[in-house]
């Protein structure tokens, strides 16, 4: 299991670095949701978020959190996934939204 901070593509930007800040603590929210949609069964919304997390986190530079998503989406939307699948498609991506969480308070670190 990787719990090495996970950073932007565009983080050297600093035009970005508002945008990414404000994107990487609102994951903190949308983990919530989706673990507890997860644990509720409710994969209609594990697939809403899923489909939110994919376009934003791409937008923002961060494509392993894009592409996780990507693949929970599909996973949520077919009605033959088992269960235990999206769970753990799930929880790696709340993983990797959690690291990207961990890059940006090590960039604000850095930045003093």
């Amino acid at each position: 299991m990787h719990h090495e901070p996970l950073i932007s593509d565009l983080a050297d930007d600093m035009e970005m670095r508002d945008l990414l800040k404000e994107f990487t603590f609102g994951l903190i929210a949308t983990c919530r949701r989706l673990e507890e949609s997860l644990a509720a069964g409710n994969f209609a919304e594990v697939q809403r978020l899923a489909h939110q997390l994919r376009g934003s986190s791409g937008g923002h530079g961060y494509s392993p959190i894009s592409q996780a998503a990507a693949l929970l989406e599909e996973a949520a939307h077919k009605p033959s996934t088992a269960p235990d699948v999206i769970l753990s498609l799930g929880d790696k991506l709340v993983r990797l939204c959690k690291r990207a969480q961990l890059g940006m308070r090590s960039l604000l670190l850095q930045a003093g």
